[in-house]
């Protein structure tokens, strides 16, 4: 059992129902109330409890009991020591997403001496905003799971859909098992679990780089209908690239986020698994994107609410 104590002003018992919570503080908006989260998680998947007295004007004592260790056992040897990348290995760009600034700064610098490009955000929504105006690639989003706003799940989501090609590793104080059970990310992640050694972030930064991403989205092209819901008319555009969860196409005009619209093709057998299927979505548009040049048309990035094949069941996007 380790037990710590302060002579401080202490906690009210409404304040200890929350204190685990994550982002529950009582500093106002000087303190992320990530701290006392983490610790409860972290004690939590090693199998120990905690207990906690407090009141006000007299200060708090927490309690943290670890799981009993057999002194029989051997002794468990150092850790192997972890590769790291090569400075002319590492030139592709990483768009970094923490709030918490100490951390936030010690992983910048550390990424750039090792040759990486890094584009850093506290929030998601100054990342999305990167996403949008950043004129070269994003190779790698890294970010935290559990954040204020937008958390890591829906940044991922939303940069993805912008820019198909970029991969993402999460960083958490959780292990992926609890965060995929808590619901924050999808079963197949790469989670960094904090705390992390700098080599260990550099390791799996050069892991995730290097990997070779599952065939989830098809770089097609498919002519498609399209039109915007409740119009009669029809227009028409190419896919750039297609999953069961959005698609990439060439429209003929510039159409805005949040705009829905009714999208007819024909998938080929590579997506269907059997044979050519027409298929009829419902979609909306999260990201549009002008050419650079005249002769090429605007790209929009839609993702699928709803789908159905004429002669078939119908089922929602994953």
């Amino acid at each position: 059992m380790l037990s710590i104590s302060d002579t401080g002003v202490g906690m009210d018992a409404d304040t200890q129902l929350h204190m685990f919570e994550p982002f529950f503080t009582t500093k106002g908006f000087g303190g992320t109330g990530l701290g006392l989260s983490t610790v409860y998680g972290i004690i939590q998947q090693s199998g120990g409890t905690v207990q906690v007295w407090s009141e006000p004007s007299k200060g708090t004592t927490f309690k943290i009991y670890f799981p009993r260790v057999d002194s029989t056992r051997e002794a468990v040897g150092p850790e192997p020591a972890v590769v790291t990348a090569r400075a002319e290995q590492a030139l592709e760009a990483i768009l970094l997403v923490e709030d918490e600034t100490s951390l936030r700064t010690l992983s910048r610098q550390y990424l750039q001496n090792q040759g990486y490009t890094v584009l850093e955000a506290a929030r998601g929504t100054a990342a999305v905003a990167i996403c949008d105006t950043h004129r070269g690639p994003i190779h790698l989003l890294l970010t935290d799971v559990i954040k204020p706003g937008i958390n890591g799940q829906e940044l991922a989501r939303r940069m993805c859909e912008m820019r198909p090609e970029t991969k993402v590793l999460f960083m958490s104080g959780y292990s992926d098992d609890a965060v995929a059970q808590d619901g924050l990310v999808e079963e197949e992640i790469t989670l960094l679990q904090k705390p992390f050694a700098l080599s260990a972030l550099g390791f799996k930064v050069r892991e995730q780089l290097s990997s070779v991403l599952r065939a989830r989205r098809f770089n097609l092209q498919v002519p498609l209908r399209y039109r915007r819901l409740g119009e009669i008319e029809w227009s028409k555009g190419t896919t750039e690239n297609i999953s069961r969860s959005g698609m990439l196409f060439r429209a003929e005009q510039v159409i805005q986020p949040q705009v829905q619209l009714e999208i007819n093709l024909v998938l080929p057998p590579e997506i269907t698994g059997l044979s050519t299927a027409e298929v009829v979505c419902k979609g909306e548009v999260v990201h549009a994107l002008l050419s650079d040049t005249a002769t090429m048309r605007p790209a929009v990035a839609a993702k699928i609410l709803h789908y159905e094949f004429p002669h078939g069941a119908h089922s929602g996007a994953e």
